[in-house]
């Protein structure tokens, strides 16, 4: 809100910066692909570490993924093993069949349930977990009072990123791969184990982005939707309507045909952020 911002260096650590770049602390942990900023200031991330776990390869290391919480100063404040929690619930076998590299899990998200969605549910509680594990197709819910997981689903998707809860109880995930040569939007109901809702662009222009994507239900219903590696966002109505579409300029090749990656679009309301001037909207 005060304009500081937060950035993640992928394996390598993070920073505070304030609005004019100047270093606020760092920190060395090993983070990976995502950090949340709660009400309280607390933050939110995931690391890895490798170590060799004989129940999985014997001699063989993997990496580890971890849901750490820092404090809004930096410090490390709790390390919870994903590896531990779903050995310590009913859900250990979900992880199998693992891939054949040391990322088992390559978890992408790590989101608290209490912000988008205020009220408890049969599905989860305030303070429970989301978090996406891509490269076994799963999303779970964590325990972290109790270091278990409290619910799992996997598929109808396959190597998912930015599982969101809705106030609805519903899940709205960014489905990587529906198919060769398209991604989608969906949303899930974990009651019933059905897609309720799903976008996948339209004929001539779907989405298409196999490592990273992401997406965002908004206040008014609408849905921003990162289509990473194409470089572009949009956001459409609930029936699928566009509002509008940025594509990035950025791009490479002889003939243009490369495009940065456009990791992730965040809708940030103006109420939220303390340092816009008064009469900003948006």
């Amino acid at each position: 809100p005060d304009g500081d911002l937060l950035a993640l260096y992928q394996g390598g650590g993070m920073v505070k910066l304030d609005r004019q770049s100047n270093l606020i602390w760092a920190s060395d942990l090993p983070f990976y692909n995502h950090l949340y900023v709660a009400t309280d200031g607390t933050i939110l991330s995931i690391a890895k570490t490798a170590r060799v776990t004989s129940s999985l390869r014997p001699g063989e290391p993997v990496l580890e993924d971890s849901i750490v919480t820092l404090s809004s100063d930096g410090e490390l404040l709790s390390r919870l093993s994903l590896l531990e929690c779903f050995a310590n619930s009913k859900f250990a076998d979900m992880i199998h069949p693992l891939p054949d590299h040391p990322d088992i899990f390559h978890t992408n998200t790590v989101l608290p349930i209490g912000n988008e969605s205020n009220e408890s549910t049969a599905i989860w509680q305030t303070g429970d977990l989301l978090v996406s594990l891509r490269e076994v197709d799963t999303v779970a819910l964590i325990d972290p009072n109790e270091r278990t997981v409290r619910s799992a689903w996997r598929g109808p998707w396959q190597a998912q990123h930015q599982p969101v809860p809705l106030p609805t109880g519903r899940i709205l995930l960014f489905d990587n791969r529906r198919a060769e040569s398209e991604s989608r939007v969906v949303e899930f109901d974990p009651m019933s184990n059905q897609i309720v809702w799903e976008f996948s662009g339209v004929e001539a222009d779907r989405l298409h982005s196999p490592e990273a994507g992401s997406c965002q239900r908004l206040a008014n219903g609408n849905t921003l939707i990162t289509d990473s590696e194409k470089g572009r966002a949009l956001e459409i109505t609930s029936d699928k309507q566009p509002v509008w579409e940025f594509v990035s300029p950025h791009r490479a090749g002889t003939r243009g045909e490369l495009v940065a990656t456009l990791f992730d679009v965040v809708r940030i309301p103006a109420s939220e952020l303390e340092f816009l001037p008064a009469g900003h909207t948006d």
